[in-house]
């Protein structure tokens, strides 16, 4: 259970905060940025529920994912039905949903650098590349921290999704995380003192990772 709790919770910053910085950087550069922020916010202010559902029909054997597989010759997969890709199916749809707050957040952080210090690189005769590693990812750091654990205690604390797209954290306990486990004892075994017992725990992790991360966090901004 910990360990499906701390793959999902890592597997959705891995995924979600790589793709937030790529669109907020590419959306820096675009028209009517506001418009596209919109749009990637929208799936936030969508019902968990609402979300859930939609993505779980389009990981049914009928559905859309194994439609497009099966356009280009390969077979179906059972996504929710399968313990070897029901977590990382979950996680998924997780980082998609999560998108649009990372978004936000990094390209307010992009607009807060000054443009003096692109200005001096281009001078400089700075490539692309070498503007974003020395320029832009050391200035947004602060940003990126935020998301960073605020995407990862969400994760640690993700249930809902879970709940409408597998029921139970099935198949067996593939996606059994520790909120889930929670609920159920609380809610549907009336064991109160499990679930308080184990939100203890699902406490003490947050803690400790939160604090790991800032470490690492403050440390590489040292050495930099």
């Amino acid at each position: 259970m910990l360990t499906n709790t701390l793959l999902y919770a890592v597997g959705t910053v891995a995924l979600a905060l790589p793709g937030a910085l790529v669109i907020a950087n590419c959306l820096d550069r675009l028209r009517f940025q506001g418009f596209w922020r919109a749009l990637y916010f929208l799936p936030l202010v969508t019902t968990v529920v609402a979300v859930g559902n939609v993505w779980k029909y389009m990981y049914e054997p009928g559905g859309l994912l194994n439609g497009i597989l099966n356009s280009l010759g390969l077979d179906s997969l059972a996504f929710l039905q399968d313990p070897d890709t029901a977590l990382p199916s979950v996680i998924v749809v997780q980082a998609w949903a999560s998108l649009g707050t990372g978004i936000l957040i990094l390209t307010a952080g992009l607009k807060a650098i000054p443009e003096v210090y692109y200005e001096a690189a281009e001078l400089d005769g700075a490539g692309r590349g070498t503007v974003f590693r020395r320029i832009t990812l050391p200035l947004l750091r602060p940003s990126l921290l935020f998301v960073c654990l605020t995407q990862f205690i969400a994760g640690l604390q993700s249930f809902a999704l879970i709940n409408v797209m597998t029921g139970d954290g099935g198949p067996g306990d593939a996606t059994n995380v520790a909120a889930l486990e929670m609920y159920q004892q609380a809610f549907t075994y009336g064991d109160w003192g499990l679930a308080a017992a184990a939100a203890f725990v699902l406490f003490l992790v947050i803690v400790v990772m939160t604090a790991l991360q800032l470490w690492l966090f403050r440390r590489k901004g040292g050495e930099s």
